[in-house]
Parts: structure tokens; sequence; C-alpha cells
């Protein structure tokens, strides 16, 4: 058993008290301030619990860049539309034709690996808005591919040649549209931010504008940037939530002559591709422990004050006990009167019962005085004292009669009846007690000790209250 309790880690540890009431030295000063650290870590507590709650919290967010491959995007929404402006005249009309467009899907090994959407699909998919002359590509699915070529898709604005297509406008119709001023496109481009705060995901529009010349092709080219989007909402164990979205675009824009209009008749074309870099982007909102840890680290920062206080404690409880060891030696010294600044300041002025003391002869007798209570505080002194009262003893008592101290003791009173009597008295009627006689008692006891010699040597003030105490009991009795 032995073995097992010295692997014991939480073994008490007997700490004499420093006053009968009192076991540790507490100031005001220390108590203000212990108040005030708990104050003040309860009340950020509860401002830190208030965030959580409302998510006024910053996560804590990461991106990385990744090189990835055969990625495809399918079923986006309408993240492009083009929007024809400053004209009355409808270029989309079905029956009067002016701009006719045309999706064209390629492939990465050979530019003849495409597939055509005509315009008649265009229109069976309701790509086209009449009422505001808006054409919006539907279901478009990219994919970065493989090698320096990725697939991409090629959205072309032709005008309607009545020649190689049905239900063209008249010439006159297509002069008057195309003699229009401020005559324009709108090219918009939606992608996906996710709000933090809102812990949803926000559509962020990029609109260019561009003017229509019947005489030259403007080109451009739209490189979609992909994001794998993880989100961790778990207010306790981590869980990811993943999302595939267009987070960024890159667009390049270049205006093209007469020699490949030639080749390939277009009014605006724009080249559509995802780009190989892709972003990884974590977002991991705050989880309770760590709310209760930024918590514990401020209550930990303000604890720091702790060192302080309890360095001026030491500092005080040293001099009250230095000041208890003199007075014990010198019951005068608690009628001296001190000036101090600050109250643990140097003493400025010295008075005894209202009458001045010289300071400076005051001094050399109080520093000395503390000299020798430091030295009788330490444990040494205490053992050496002991040590030195052994030896006095064992001069005037032989050691035989010293060896016959150990068997002496207080008479035990078992007459519970009688607890608050006077010690004789309890003496005296214990030996007519039924329950137990006082010569059954050991005979090597002592008789001449008695309950009163218990608290015999305690402070005064303890044995007056005693006595008091069964002063009042006895009236009481009687």
């Amino acid at each position: 058993m032995d073995f097992l309790a010295s692997f014991d880690k939480f073994g008490a540890v007997y700490k004499p008290k420093i006053k009968q009431e009192q076991k540790n030295y507490q100031t005001v000063f220390g108590g203000i301030i212990s108040i005030m650290i708990y104050m003040v870590s309860f009340i950020y507590f509860c401002y830190k619990i208030y965030q959580f709650g409302k998510n006024e919290v910053n996560p804590i967010q990461s991106i990385a860049y990744e090189y990835t491959q055969n990625l495809t995007m399918a079923d986006n929404k309408d993240f492009l539309s083009f929007e024809v402006l400053g004209t009355q005249i409808n270029p989309f009309n079905r029956t009067s034709q002016i701009l006719v467009p045309m999706m064209i899907f390629q492939g990465y090994e050979q530019m003849e690996q495409q597939a055509f959407f005509t315009q008649d699909d265009i229109y069976n998919n309701n790509e086209v808005d009449f009422d505001i002359q808006k054409y919006t590509p539907k279901n478009i699915s990219l994919q970065n591919g493989v090698g320096d070529y990725p697939h991409k898709v090629l959205i072309v604005l032709r005008i309607c040649d009545s020649k190689t297509q049905t239900n063209c406008a008249d010439d006159a119709v297509i002069d008057s549209f195309f003699n229009q001023n401020n005559l324009l496109i709108r090219t918009t481009v939606q992608t996906e931010q996710y709000n933090s705060f809102h812990r949803s995901i926000n559509n962020m529009s990029t609109e260019m504008i561009f003017a229509l010349d019947r005489s030259a092709t403007f080109y451009q080219r739209v490189i979609m940037q992909a994001q794998l989007l993880e989100i961790d909402e778990a207010p306790l164990f981590p869980t990811y939530d993943s999302k595939w979205i267009f987070s960024d675009q890159f667009i390049q824009t270049q205006s093209l002559g007469q020699s490949f209009k030639s080749n390939f008749p277009a009014l605006f074309i724009t080249e559509l591709s995802m780009s190989s870099v892709t972003q990884k982007k974590v977002v991991q909102y705050i989880k309770v422990s760590q709310v209760l840890a930024d918590v514990g680290s401020i209550f930990s920062s303000l604890m720091l004050f702790s060192i302080i206080i309890s360095t001026f404690n030491e500092f005080l409880m040293e001099q009250e006990l230095i000041k208890q060891v003199i007075e014990i030696y010198y019951p005068q010294f608690s009628k001296f009167e001190f000036r101090r600044l600050l109250n643990f300041g140097p003493i400025s002025e010295v008075r005894f019962e209202g009458k001045t003391v010289d300071l400076d002869q005051f001094q050399k007798f109080y520093e000395n005085a503390k000299t020798i209570a430091k030295n009788k505080l330490t444990v040494h002194n205490s053992i050496y004292q002991t040590s030195r009262l052994q030896f006095a003893i064992q001069g005037l008592v032989a050691r035989e009669a010293l060896k016959k101290l150990k068997s002496q003791g207080i008479k035990l009173n078992l007459n519970y009846d009688n607890n608050f009597k006077s010690p004789r008295e309890n003496q005296v009627q214990g030996s007519k007690s039924s329950v137990i006689e006082y010569q059954e008692i050991e005979d090597h006891v002592n008789l001449q000790f008695t309950d009163g010699d218990f608290n015999l040597l305690d402070e005064e003030d303890n044995s007056q209250h005693e006595k008091q105490k069964i002063n009042e009991e006895n009236q009481e009795n009687h």
C-alpha cells in the first residue's frame, strides 16, 4: 500500500495558519485587483460568446493554387450573357434575324473535332430574351483538358446571310441597325465568391461593353478559374462541405481585320475556356474550444498582474509577521504609531502614546529588531532554539525524568454531560461517570494535567473568549 501511495500526486501539504482565523495573507488591494481580473475575464468571455453566436468571429481562411488536369465543370448556371444596347431594333428576331448566335465546342487534339450548335438549337433552348435583346448560353460544360490546348467553347455572333440562312431581315433593316449611333454589346461574366459573414455564396458580375462595327470582328478570350471551396461550419469537430465554383476570370480582347473575317465571317467572337491552375480555398469557422482558448489566453495575460500582487502581499506578510514577533518580545511595540508614504513606504514619523519618538534612534532599534525577527522566522532558527531549550532542560532535569515526559498528557474527560464545566469540576465528577472510571485509564497518565492545560499557551484573546463562554454556560446551568 505504501508503494501505491508513493505515486499519489495529489498529496495534501499542511500549511500552518498565519493567524487563528486566516491561512493566507490577504489584502484589500489584492482583493480589488482579483475582482477586476474576474470581471474583465467574464465580460470578455460574454463578448466572445456573443460574437460566436452572431457569427461575428472571422473564420480561418487559406488559399492554395494547384495545377489540375481533366477537371470538368458541367451544368453551370448562366454565368455568361450578351446584351445589345443602344437600339430599338431586335437583332435576334426569329422571323427577321440580323444577328445569328452560334456555339462551337472544340476539343484539344484537333480544331476539326468540334460540335456546332446552330441558331435553331439556341432558340429551342430559350437562350434569347427578345424583350431585352439578351443572349444567354445555357448548359455550358468546360474541361481544362490535357496538354497546352484545352477544351474551349466559341460563342459567335454572325450577321445573317440570306444566301446560306433563312428568316434573315431585309438588307435595308440590317443597314438601319448598323447605322445607329452608340450601338454597343455588353458581355457579363458571373463568378461566385463565398461570403464568410453571411455563410453564403454570392454572385459577382464583371461587365465589359464594346462597340459593334460591321467592318471588323471583335474577339475576346475569357479564361475561367475554378475553385474548390471547402467549408467547415461545425461548432465542435471538423466537418467539411466541398463544392467547385468559378471564382475568377481572365479576359483578353483583340480587334481582328478583314483577313480573319474572310476565313470566318463573324461580327463578335468569344472564346471561353478554363484554366488548368485552380484554387483550393478552405474556410474553417471558429470552434467553441478556440473561443475558450482565446478567453483563457486573455485571462492568463491578466493573471500576470498576480505576480505583482503576490510579491506585494509577500512583502506585507513578512512585515506583519516581523511586527508580531517583535510584539511578542516587546508588548509595548504595539502602541507605536507609524506614519508612512502610501502606508508601506519609508517611515516618516513615529509616535508612542501621543508623543513623538526620536526617528533616528528608533530606526537603529527597529532595523536591529527586524533582523533578529527575520532570523526567528526561519525553520533553521526554530530547530536551533528548540535544541537549545532541550539542552537547557536536560541541564535541570535528569534524562530518565525527561524520557517519562513522552507518556505524559492531559487526563481525558469522558463525562460528556459536563463538558462545559470547569476543568476541576470535570475531574471530580468524572470519577462518578457511569460510562468509564478515571481509574480505568492507564496509570502512567499524570493527574496534575487538566483540560485547561490544552490551550494554556494560546493567545490571550482566545483564552479569555473561552473563559467567558464557560462562565456563561455555568450561569445558565445554575
